[in-house]
């Protein structure tokens, strides 16, 4: 527990004990992604909720022959693969886990690098919302995260073939990936309001979609298999962990994006689409938080949107010229949320993933 409560800690206060310059801003991101990256390769088996599964499964696909893995029936064979490639050059199931966490830590050090303005406050978010956590309970999914992200900058350019390649590459790692296809639509729209409503749209009507085409499927289906669908943890409601505040920090980033759009000039239209991409974002992050109470395999991908709070709350920040009070607020209650979420769980568990 205590390395939990230490590493937001060190992300704020080696800032303090160095010079300010780019060289140095990004000497401090990469040690603070070394940290944490050192955290989530070094974890126990027990860390975690899926990491025992995945020490399970890497001793049994030690003993595969390439041929039974490339035969293998699955969308996802990357894990297989690199399962089978770490254990044929002498590593074991920990270095598989380096593996994952040097992947998922390097592209997010690239990600913050290249679009956040302010690495210190990205850092502390990445630490206190709990992305660090989930890196080490969806392991195989936040590596995809991780990739997505940094097609991020091509989707701000509207460099439409190079975003989808990050968006396939990241699509090996994690099928789920395939939910940032969309965000293509970001490319033919103009930065407005009217079109943030037409995501709001869209999402209302794929859920009342979803749950009216899961029904009628389930009519047809013999009453075995309809019961299993009805019963599974993915298809179940469930409402998270602390999901109330978690709605209305998104809905506060929301409404400060969505008036910064309407009422502030922007010199520089590059700026103010980007503002409306991470608005969008964040929206569609707070949409399926919410469908989470209906469907749990929402929060697959909801995770996928709220990482981009880690850079759009700087951004914010800039925007409205007040660094200093966004943070004074921020820092401290983002803090309490942190101990007290780590006061109710076990530490060995890092905090369930679903509490997003």
């Amino acid at each position: 527990m205590t390395v939990y409560l230490l590493l937001p800690v060190i992300s704020l206060l080696v800032p303090l004990c160095t010079p300010h310059s780019n060289k140095h801003n990004n000497l401090y991101l990469y040690f603070m992604c070394f940290l944490m990256f050192l955290l989530v390769a070094l974890r126990g088996n027990n860390v975690g909720t899926d990491t025992g599964t995945y020490v399970r499964m890497f001793n049994m696909i030690s003993s595969f022959a390439w041929s039974d893995i490339l035969n293998w029936h699955t969308t996802e064979k990357s894990f297989f693969m690199i399962c089978k490639a770490v254990s044929d050059t002498g590593g074991n199931a920990q270095m598989m886990l380096a593996v994952y966490a040097f992947i998922t830590m390097f592209c997010f050090a690239k990600f913050i690098q290249k679009n956040s303005v302010d690495f210190v406050m990205s850092v502390f978010l990445f630490i206190t919302t709990y992305q660090l956590c989930s890196a080490m309970n969806a392991m195989r999914q936040f590596a995809a995260i991780s990739v997505a992200c940094l097609g991020y900058g091509y989707l701000v350019e509207k460099k439409l073939i190079k975003y989808m390649c990050v968006v396939g590459l990241a699509c090996i790692l994690h099928m789920s990936a395939v939910c940032m296809l969309p965000a293509i639509w970001f490319m033919y729209t103009e930065p407005k309001n009217r079109n943030i409503m037409w995501i709001i749209i869209g999402f209302a009507a794929a859920f009342i979609g979803f749950q009216t085409l899961m029904d009628t499927f389930c009519k047809f289906l013999p009453k075995k298999y309809s019961l299993l669908y009805i019963s599974s943890k993915y298809m179940a409601g469930y409402t998270p962990k602390a999901a109330f505040i978690i709605w209305i920090a998104l809905f506060t980033v929301a409404f400060l994006g969505c008036y910064a759009l309407s009422k502030l000039k922007f010199c520089d239209y590059h700026k103010r689409y980007e503002l409306y991409i991470l608005t969008s974002l964040v929206i569609a992050a707070l949409c399926t938080n919410i469908f989470v109470m209906r469907f749990f395999i929402a929060n697959r991908f909801s995770i996928y949107y709220f990482i981009y709070i880690i850079i759009f709350i700087p951004k914010l920040a800039e925007i409205y010229c007040c660094k200093k009070i966004f943070y004074a607020v921020c820092i401290p209650l983002l803090s309490i949320y942190y101990l007290l979420v780590l006061s109710v769980v076990n530490g060995c568990d890092v905090v369930p993933y679903i509490i997003f």
